[in-house]
């Protein structure tokens, strides 16, 4: 995919053709991405820190609703996301 990418302050774009781009949101910062994107996809258009903390399992990903969803999983468009610290258990 060729792209351009801005970064403001509370949204981060990929430029591609609007029907071939999807709206979701990451601890309230909106993200515009492609369509087809995974969440790790998302995690890694907003913080490239992040996106290493979800995949040594000291970050999570959970929905709305606050349950638990895969990086691997589809992004569709509108849904809202939050990062959290998952705590280890003894």
């Amino acid at each position: 995919m060729h792209g351009r990418i801005r970064v403001t302050r509370d949204k981060f774009y990929i430029f591609v053709k609007k029907h071939l781009s999807v709206k979701v949101y990451l601890n309230g910062k909106e993200i515009i991405i492609f369509k087809g994107a995974t969440l790790g996809d998302i995690v890694l258009a907003s913080s490239k820190q992040s996106f290493k903390m979800l995949k040594s399992g000291y970050l999570g990903i959970y929905d709305r609703y606050g349950f638990m969803t895969e990086p691997d999983g589809p992004a569709v468009e509108g849904q809202h996301f939050f990062l959290k610290i998952i705590r280890k258990q003894k």
